[in-house]
């Protein structure tokens, strides 16, 4: 709400007012974990290492703070460090960017207050820094950074320095007594974890992440990546090759038997790392996919 009246103020509309749906408190426990002073103390250290007489050896420092934090967090933030406010979807493309152009080898990037969220990303670099053969100079520059290779991303991981008492108690709940049920009950599942999501929980979807059967990042990588895999479902199916779209279905929408398939139904299960809230735009966009191939062959069981 805070935000909203802000932008509105921003833009000559401060006279419009903004109403909370409560007025009881409305917490974030990773938003407060950014506004007590130990997070003010953590940036301190970088700020003062930052601001000492410039030499030939000397780093600088940035603080990308993540965007569920408060305005007073980002304006502290602020006048101890330069800050760049990220999201989960442009996270890793705000620290390549800014490793880029200061210079990986000079830069420190100070990631908070998420800690998960921060360890994610050291973990996703680490996998690419460790597959050697496969993410070469060429495929770091295609698809992470034209301005980066194998070495620059090193010297990111290196200097990338995450706060270490924040988190979120929603995707904080995906501890080890969820890691052991995928593992054990759903191996065949395609495992999804948003960036916040505990490490354990991370590293199945990055290890999946590599051969095509999971993905890790935001809200929107995952039903990206969910839409895509049902797609390709149903355009494999013989259901949708035997029932193009030319409106010759019956008014009834039934399908007359002597078109219906007689292959054995296929049902997708996805591993949903993150909250709960996002099933209901899944089912939209995965219902609309299997109307519009007119397929009835493809199941999507969201865990």
């Amino acid at each position: 709400s805070e935000s909203v009246a802000a932008i509105m103020a921003r833009n000559g509309c401060g006279h419009v007012p903004v109403y909370r749906a409560a007025t009881r408190h409305i917490g974030c426990s990773l938003a407060e974990s950014a506004e007590g002073r130990g997070y003010e103390a953590w940036l301190r250290k970088f700020g003062d290492a930052s601001s000492s007489p410039p030499s030939s050896s000397d780093k600088k420092a940035l603080h990308v703070v993540y965007i569920n934090t408060s305005l007073e967090t980002k304006a502290t933030s602020a006048s101890i460090l330069p800050t760049i406010t990220c999201t989960s979807s442009n996270v890793l493309q705000t620290i390549l960017q800014a490793s880029a152009q200061m210079g990986p080898d000079r830069l420190q990037i100070c990631y908070g207050p998420d800690t998960y969220m921060g360890e994610n990303l050291k973990s996703l670099l680490d996998a690419v820094l460790s597959h050697d053969e496969s993410w070469t100079d060429s495929r770091i520059r295609d698809e992470l950074h034209p301005l980066h290779t194998r070495e620059s991303l090193r010297h990111l991981r290196d200097n990338l320095h995450v706060y270490p008492h924040g988190n979120c108690i929603v995707h904080h709940m995906f501890g080890n007594s969820v890691v052991e049920t995928v593992s054990d009950k759903y191996a065949d599942a395609y495992v999804t974890a948003h960036l916040e999501v505990p490490g354990e929980m991370f590293q199945i979807a990055l290890e999946k992440s590599m051969n095509d059967e999971g993905v890790v990042g935001s809200t929107s990588n995952i039903l990206q990546f969910i839409e895509r895999k049902v797609e390709e479902a149903a355009k494999d199916m013989p259901s949708s090759r035997q029932h193009p779209h030319n409106g010759s279905q019956p008014h009834n929408g039934s399908t007359p038997q002597s078109q219906q398939s007689s292959s054995p139904k296929r049902r997708l299960k996805f591993i949903l790392g993150t909250e709960a809230g996002m099933v209901t735009s899944i089912v939209r966009s995965v219902q609309d996919i299997l109307d519009a191939h007119r397929c009835r062959d493809v199941e999507a069981e969201i865990i």
